[in-house]
């Protein structure tokens, strides 16, 4: 329910009063008249009873006039104040924002008051939020030399409207020393309020000499607390506006955490995040690196790269500095503890919050947040928000850890296996390691990133693994292979590839191992794809193996010299091997990254 406006009943109370002195006055005069003219007499029909009658029957009927006048005019008012209030509710029913809605509740004061001048001015935010007839400068001026503050303790702060008139002295607060003594005629302010908190205050004033009636400072401060109300209403929608993206980000970045095994991927997403729903212009992880002993940044956004090339923070600077404390707020610059590298920090991010990121007592890292204001530290709740993107980052941490440990070991099964399956031949023995050498060397010459190349390593290391399931009789067979011990030879990649995919870390490599045996012309098996359908891992594998193959001897041919498989590997670039990979290849031999020497396989490639 909306308050009455102020003075409505003190007004109506003298109203009725008033219609009650007037009609008891009609019926005084009406019955003195009557009984003057009606009753027997001597005096009954006299001039002065006659005169006296009709000056009581006048009386009473300018009494009824006034009163019928007051009652119109009062009415009248106050269809404009409900008039005001309706435009005020629904502008800010209306508009799309806070900023909107205070605008919209200004113009209508200045419009009720038939003012020039205004401002609203809200105390948590500290500064005019809206304006209407006043420069930026001016209303700048009054919020540096705090006078706005002042105009909000004469009245507004304890919910008292202040009417000032140019001879106050107060009135010198919203003239400004800045601005010549400047100012209206006189000044109106009015807190604006809700539920009995008072959130800032609404100014109007004019040029005119007239001063505000009361019935107008009474209708601005309803105004006031219309606004309250909108105020408030903002604010309860806003704080959950950022509840639910703060809850989406956490969300997200736990998505992340879940679905990626990279932790450089899952961090760089945590990171964005962060940045985001704090409103930070940037932000960045660091962790340990055993290279350099120091932990350094891994995943970052918004920050410059000669920073993120150059911040580090020694073990023992890090561990000196937290040992007390799980979140340091370095405010300004001014508590940057010894060892810590910041002096680029100092010029674009003066503010830092830096969280650790710890489990048990085992320090991981720093969850760094920064921003350019040089006096606007870091509030308890955005810690508290960051504290928990940092919980995050430990777990996508501890996940990778886990993961890398249980993926080496079955890693090493793995290559235990291979090595297994090559002992089997001594011609074959050390091929698999010695293609994926190859392939390396070739991965690098192309410009592969390091992702790539781990891929393409285990792609060359399992390459081969279907020999287990080829026969011995055929795989050390010294004469030619039938047509049918060649089509079980030519099954080996799918064997490779259905051992591959039941191994969880693996399975993205499935495609590469098992078409490493294809030909760029569309001629290889086991499906007869061409060209850029072959995975390029495949199209390395494919000429690091035949050029191992060629090199090595096998038990129905001596080994090829490097000058011949290099021939042989030309005259074939394009029809059976991709040529960019043949060039690549070629193009290590030139520079001396390969060596002959090794173990052996069937004809071209195993």
């Amino acid at each position: 329910m909306r308050p009455p406006l102020i003075g409505t009943k003190t007004r109506w109370d003298r109203l009725r009063w008033m219609a009650t002195l007037g009609t008891t006055l009609l019926v005084v005069a009406w019955e003195i008249a009557r009984a003057v003219l009606i009753a027997p007499g001597p005096w009954v029909n006299s001039a002065v009873t006659v005169g006296l009658a009709f000056l009581l029957a006048n009386f009473a009927s300018t009494s009824a006039t006034g009163l019928i006048s007051r009652l119109e005019a009062h009415i009248e008012s106050q269809n404009r104040e409900l008039a005001t209030l309706n435009a005020v509710i629904k502008g800010i029913s209306e508009s799309p924002n806070l900023d909107a809605a205070l605008r919209c509740v200004l113009n209508e004061a200045l419009k009720a008051t038939a003012s020039e001048v205004g401002l609203v001015w809200l105390r948590a935010q500290g500064s005019a939020v809206v304006s209407s007839g006043l420069t930026e400068r001016f209303v700048q001026d009054l919020i540096d030399d705090g006078n706005l503050k002042k105009l909000y303790q004469l009245g507004p702060e304890s919910g008292k409207p202040v009417f000032i008139p140019a001879s106050d002295p107060r009135h010198l607060l919203f003239s400004g020393r800045r601005a010549g003594g400047w100012g209206p005629r006189w000044l109106a302010v009015v807190p604006i309020a809700s539920k009995g908190m008072i959130l800032g205050l609404l100014a109007v004033g004019s040029f005119r000499a007239a001063d505000l009636s009361s019935g107008d400072l009474s209708l601005l401060r309803v105004i006031g607390e219309e606004a309250g109300v909108a105020v408030e209403n903002a604010w309860v929608y806003e704080a959950g506006r950022k509840q639910l993206e703060r809850m989406a980000a956490l969300t997200r970045a736990a998505t992340a955490i879940s679905a990626e095994l990279d932790p450089s991927r899952a961090l760089q997403v945590i990171v964005q995040e962060v940045a985001a729903v704090l409103g930070a212009p940037a932000a960045s992880v660091m962790l340990w690196d055993d290279k350099v002993q120091s932990f350094v940044i891994k995943a970052s956004i918004g920050l410059p790269p000669e920073y993120v090339d150059a911040q580090t923070i020694p073990a023992e600077a890090a561990h000196a500095a937290l040992k007390d404390a799980q979140a340091l707020n370095v405010f300004g610059l001014r508590q940057v503890p010894a060892g810590w590298l910041d002096s680029i920090e100092e010029e674009a991010f003066p503010t830092v919050l830096r969280l650790t990121l710890e489990r048990s007592g085992d320090l991981k890292g720093f969850l760094n947040l920064y921003k350019k204001e040089k006096d606007q530290e870091f509030l308890s709740e955005e810690v508290q928000l960051a504290a928990s993107f940092a919980a995050q980052a430990v777990i996508a941490i501890n996940n990778a850890t886990a993961y890398k440990a249980l993926e080496h070991a079955t890693l090493e099964t793995i290559t235990v296996l291979v090595a297994a399956i090559e002992a089997k031949d001594p011609y074959t023995r050390g091929h698999c390691h010695r293609v994926a050498q190859g392939a390396l060397d070739i991965g690098k010459k192309m410009g592969l990133w390091p992702q790539q190349l781990e891929n393409l390593r285990w792609v060359a290391v399992l390459h081969d693994m279907g020999m287990i399931g080829i026969p011995d009789v055929i795989l050390h067979k010294i004469e030619n292979l039938t047509e049918e011990e060649w089509q079980i030879i030519k099954t080996h990649p799918l064997i490779s590839a259905e051992i591959v995919a039941k191994v969880e870390p693996l399975k993205h490599l499935v495609p590469a191992i098992r078409s490493h045996h294809e030909r760029y012309d569309g001629g290889g098996y086991p499906e007869g794809i061409a060209g850029d359908e072959i995975p390029l891992a495949a199209r390395i594998v494919a000429v690091s193996d035949a050029f191992d193959a060629m090199t090595n001897p096998r038990p129905y041919r001596p080994a090829m010299s490097v000058t011949e498989a290099q021939r042989i590997l030309r005259q074939g670039a394009g029809s059976q091997w991709d040529p960019k990979v043949v060039q690549a290849c070629l193009a290590t031999h030139e520079s001396g990254a390969r060596s002959e020497g090794g173990p052996p396989d069937h004809s071209q490639g195993s």
